[in-house]
């Protein structure tokens, strides 16, 4: 007896099939081949994984064999049988390669043993592998190729400029100035010249003084040669391009108080015309924004040292302009205390402080006197505040010792609404009474800025600059003076010299019963103006007094000994003079005239009246007295509203 085996049976290379996962039976197409999906129903029960032959009228059902591979038609993917159909692995392309690289997990930091593949190109591109070890050393020995040379670390001093042109070098070598005790300093070239320094004074602290913004971009020096006054004048160097926006800042020891005054005079010169670099005068003032200030209800808040966490004071606030808060005071002292006060603004949570926003200066506490002298603390920084946000002042305490105390001012009637006092001791934070405040203030600096115009190159030019409607609360404790390029278009450099303030902004006068009237500056102009001797009478305007007039100081001169002084309110005039020679002078008087002068002979001369105050000076009434000689009669005055 023999058996038909049918071939579909046992080729291990079966013809393509349409699907591999349905689990219904589709409708009859005679042809069509599939793979029968796990949990199939209807005709197909029990059949997952058979491959199913359609005849037209049933179905013909194949049993996968281990080996057998088929081509799915709708995933365009060839799969083989082992015990289950799995996707055969395909040949890899760069494509593939790239996805699996792709999807590997991260790596940090390399270790020498590491494996990196790489394509070696000196054989037909082959892959190949390399430690990381050998791709540093590989990546040093290039590097050095490059670099080598170009810098040099000279220590106590040392000679720049042994290895080629373009060699930089940094210096520990004589500072400019005698009073600190050393430098850093850059060089360049091989002629050893100097390109910028910044130098520390011996406790380490950098001198601002000496500090350039960048060797490349911004200089300072000190200059002998080009000047107005004194003995040197500040002259600075602007890169192009890279010079844009930095700054040079001169801090003063000492605030100085420019409030009543009304012009600060500069002396400029520049090798670029225009409005090419801004000068500011940062206030950071006896105006401090908030203020609660020590009454005669006060207390003390003391704190013990805690090794075991946070220790510190804080106090809430919150501002009202977004001007930098650049300092910070407390009024503190001690019992007895070691280590180090910090200052710090941090935001809030609920009430009490949350984190860290800005770091501000730290203070020895072997500076704090001790109980009951307390002393202002100052801690300066730099923070840029929200309006209206709740933020708050932290000192927090490290490096104490067991046994020490700090001891913090506050005033235990209330009154600050923004933010109240508190402590930590470990635990965290915690705040003191309904109505208890420190003793603090928060200073927020304002800066006045003024870019001058610089009309003729190279050629000093005296700029003024009117602080006049600055108020004095914000020109009251300048701090510092900042130069900042606004236009690099080109280079330029420039000098600054003879800084100085002109006049009062108001006058203050304190009449008999001791009622204070405040006199601005504004109120009065000083100037003058000319009259020919010989000019026929006649009404002549004169303006630039810059508002209406109220009264008139005049005086007038001819020659040397013939003089007129007088006032007139428009109302009242009165006039005293002089003429002859040296071998008689004579005095007149008029009380019906503002300006009465003759010739030397008496027989001519000018008079005249305040006829009109108009909206920008005054109106002059002149009468012409006999026949005067030649001449040109010269006349100042000061108005007054």
């Amino acid at each position: 007896m023999s058996y038909k085996v049918d071939p579909r049976e046992t080729s291990f290379f079966q013809p393509a099939v349409e699907d591999k996962d349905l689990t219904v039976p589709p409708a009859y197409s005679k042809g069509k081949r599939y793979i029968v999906g796990a949990g199939a129903t209807g005709a197909w029960n029990l059949k997952g994984n058979y491959i199913v032959d359609d005849n037209g009228a049933g179905w013909d059902f194949i049993t996968p064999k281990e080996g057998m591979v088929v081509y799915i038609k709708d995933e365009d993917k060839f799969y083989k049988y082992i015990s289950s159909w799995t996707e055969l692995s395909p040949v890899e392309t760069a494509t593939t390669i790239a996805t699996l690289l792709h999807a590997a997990t991260d790596k940090t930091s390399f270790a020498d043993n590491d494996e990196i593949p790489i394509i070696d190109s000196a054989a037909s591109n082959v892959l190949k592998k390399n430690l990381w070890s050998v791709v540093k050393s590989t990546l040093k020995t290039y590097s050095d190729t490059l670099y080598q040379g170009l810098i040099n670390i000279l220590v106590n001093g040392g000679t720049v400029g042994t290895n080629g042109v373009g060699v930089i070098a940094i210096k520990k070598g004589t500072p400019p100035s005698t009073s600190p005790s050393d430098t850093v300093q850059l060089y360049s070239d091989v002629n050893n010249t100097q390109i910028d320094y910044m130098e520390y004074s011996s406790d380490g602290t950098a001198q601002a003084a000496y500090v350039t913004d960048s060797a490349a971009n911004l200089q300072s020096y000190s200059e002998a040669t080009i000047k107005t006054q004194g003995s040197y004048a500040l002259k600075a160097v602007a890169a192009i391009t890279n010079s844009l926006n930095k700054t040079l800042t001169k801090t003063f020891a000492s605030p100085i108080d420019f409030s009543g005054l009304k012009t600060v005079n500069i002396d400029m010169r520049a090798s670029r015309t225009g409005a090419n670099v801004k000068l500011g005068l940062r206030n950071v003032g006896g105006n401090g924004v908030i203020t609660q200030s020590q009454v005669s209800s006060d207390d003390n808040l003391g704190i013990g040292w805690n090794a075991g966490g946070l220790c510190g004071f804080s106090q809430g606030f919150k501002v009202s302009t977004t001007n930098n808060i650049v300092k910070l005071t407390w009024r503190l002292f001690k019992d007895t205390a070691v280590g180090t006060l910090t200052g710090y603004i941090y935001s809030d949570n609920s009430g009490v402080p949350n984190s860290a926003v800005a770091t501000f200066s730290s203070i020895n506490l072997t500076t704090l006197d001790v109980r009951p002298n307390a002393n202002n603390f100052d801690f300066t920084g730099t923070f840029t505040p929200v309006v209206g946000t709740q933020y708050h002042i932290v000192l927090v305490w490290t490096n104490g010792g067991a046994g020490n105390v700090i001891v913090a001012r506050f005033v235990d009637v209330g009154g600050y609404t923004d933010g109240k006092i508190g402590y930590a001791l470990g635990s965290g934070w915690e705040t003191v009474g309904a109505a208890w405040d420190a003793y603090f203030k928060i200073y927020q600096a304002v800066t006045t800025e003024l870019t001058p115009t610089i009309a003729t190159a190279d050629t000093y030019q005296t700029v003024s600059w009117d602080i006049s409607a600055v108020a004095d609360a914000d020109k009251n404790a300048i701090d510092k003076f900042i130069i900042t390029p606004t236009n690099a278009a080109a280079a330029n450099t420039f000098y600054i010299d003879n800084f100085y303030s002109v006049g009062l902004a108001e006058l203050k006068v304190r009449d008999e019963m001791g009622n204070i009237t405040t006199i601005s500056s504004h109120d009065f102009k000083v100037g003058s103006f000319t009259r020919d001797v010989t000019a026929v009478s006649g009404d002549v305007a004169y303006t630039g007094v810059g508002f209406t007039p109220k009264v008139i100081d005049l005086f007038a001169n001819l020659t040397d000994l013939s003089n007129s002084f007088g006032f007139d309110d428009g109302t009242t005039h009165n006039s005293v003079g002089t003429y002859g020679t040296t071998g008689g002078i004579q005095q007149i008087a008029d009380t019906g005239k503002s300006i009465v002068i003759f010739n030397a002979a008496g027989t001519g001369g000018q008079k005249a009246i305040i006829k009109t105050f108009d909206a920008d000076g005054f109106t002059l009434t002149w009468t012409k007295i006999g026949t005067p000689a030649a001449g040109t009669v010269t006349c100042m005055y000061k108005a007054a509203k």
